[in-house]
């Protein structure tokens, strides 16, 4: 019943719109003309990385309905206790892992991490976490076609200790580090639910 195709479907639908909205306002805010749509690389990453989200998302319900099933039988439960396993399971706290970043050299920019939250809570943050992500992506797509090879980190106005860490700011600074379009690829968000972004070279450090 847990549909893993159906799942890819929806995050995918969901990210390239925002990836769409990410290009359309870094064209419109950088002047650059003939950008209209995401590149098909950038439409297949968005493809790739819904269908990586939906293995995760299904596989993780997967194995606790299994489990959950497989202690109602062990304890000789009812079909309605059973069902009550079900629903209870559905509504209990699930597990994220938050993949590390590495450079080219294997250097780690940012660390992995686990997280257990509430499953609405957990759907909400890889909602916004996944549409962050792509919105980005659409951001760098915009200015790979308009010929930009360099960006900047611009911090988000309420950032957290780990963007300024990882954006490498002295503390009052909103701009960052300087990377280049390949670097930026996919180090934005930071962590679920980061708003920080990127811009076009503002400030030499």
């Amino acid at each position: 019943l847990i549909d893993k195709d159906k799942i890819a479907r929806v995050v995918e639908s969901f990210t390239l719109e925002s990836a769409r909205k990410g290009l359309a306002l870094s064209a419109r805010r950088n002047g650059l003309k003939d950008v209209d749509e995401p590149s098909l690389a950038l439409q297949e990453k968005i493809r790739s990385n819904a269908l990586s989200v939906a293995v995760n998302v299904s596989e993780s319900l997967k194995s606790g309905l299994r489990q959950a099933l497989i202690d109602g039988v062990a304890a000789n439960e009812t079909i309605p206790q059973l069902m009550r396993r079900i629903e209870e399971q559905l509504d209990s706290p699930g597990t994220f892992t938050v993949k590390p970043v590495l450079d080219d050299a294997g250097n780690v920019l940012r660390a992995g991490t686990t997280r257990r939250l509430d499953r609405s809570t957990l759907s909400e943050i890889i909602a916004r976490s996944e549409a962050n992500r792509a919105y980005n992506e659409g951001n760098l797509d915009a200015l790979s076609q308009g010929g930009v090879d360099r960006v900047q980190w611009l911090l988000a106005s309420d950032a957290c200790p780990q963007c300024a860490g990882e954006a490498e700011v002295s503390p009052g600074e909103k701009l960052g580090k300087i990377m280049s379009l390949d670097e930026a690829s996919g180090v934005i968000p930071a962590h679920p639910q980061c708003r920080c972004t990127w811009v076009t070279v503002l400030e030499e450090r």
